[in-house]
């Protein structure tokens, strides 16, 4: 599943959505970032509102990851 994120500087995902036209919404503004990432594998079943708060983007790698 691919996850369209704005995210800040420290990777704090700010808004995220699933594909469609919600997507095209997301907006790069000063400061924040939009890009298009892989959910990882133990998140693809969940509610996209039951696991975008446990994840991050690792800013250096350009992925998202579970939030330790």
């Amino acid at each position: 599943m691919k996850l369209r994120v704005a995210y800040n500087g420290h990777g704090k995902i700010l808004t995220a959505s699933e594909g469609g036209s919600q997507a095209d919404q997301i907006a790069p503004s000063p400061g924040v970032t939009v890009a298009e990432f892989d959910v990882p594998t133990k998140f693809e079943k969940a509610k996209l509102e039951d696991f975008v708060h446990r994840l991050h983007v690792d800013v250096p790698q350009k992925r998202l990851t579970e939030r330790t």
